[in-house]
């Protein structure tokens, strides 16, 4: 039987899943606080609530790619660009 070369899962690489992006996560933080922050100034669960939403768009738009990666941007089926390294954005919900 021929055995085909395979590539490592991610899982076996570094011992990591995901990729973890840091800012993303520390900008995602920083709008749910503010927006707890504006809660109890003002006594509204709107402004968590919001909080809440703007952190999570940020987690989910902003990319990270590595020195050799490159990312194929698509929006409606339609290629909008090859992203290179470095952080670039994006949009979850177009």
């Amino acid at each position: 039987m021929i055995q085909y070369p395979t590539f490592p899962s991610s899982s076996s690489r570094r011992g990591r899943g995901l990729p973890f992006n840091g800012l993303a996560a520390a900008l995602a933080i920083l709008c749910f606080l503010i927006g707890v922050g504006l809660q109890i100034a003002t006594h509204q669960i709107g402004f968590a609530i919001v909080g809440a939403m703007v952190g999570a768009l940020i987690l989910l738009s902003l990319k990270m790619c590595n020195s050799w990666q490159r990312a194929l941007v698509l929006r409606a089926g339609k290629i909008q660009g090859l992203r290179g390294p470095g952080l670039f954005l994006i949009i979850p919900c177009c």
